[in-house]
């Protein structure tokens, strides 16, 4: 089962959602969701333009980072 989020992924997610008030988690995901796109656009121009495929194993996109910024810009942003 490929391209899917992952048990590690939905661990980070409610790791970070404990560390956030309620009225702050759509922020977060909507942090989440524009990082991922980002993530999203390196890696196409990574694979698809300049030709970096991995000699092993398969492509995939890390999405635990863009999980961590999203949070991460929402928790400094509400606790600094």
């Amino acid at each position: 089962m490929e391209n899917i989020i992952g048990g590690g992924d939905a661990k980070l997610m409610v790791a970070f959602s404990l560390s956030l008030p309620l009225s702050l988690i759509d922020d977060a995901l909507f942090f989440m969701a524009i990082s991922g796109g980002v993530l999203a656009v390196i890696y196409i121009v990574k694979y698809r333009l300049l030709k970096l495929v991995p000699s092993e194993g398969t492509i995939g996109l890390p999405y635990g980072i863009a999980i961590s910024a999203g949070f991460c810009t929402v928790i400094l942003s509400y606790y600094l």
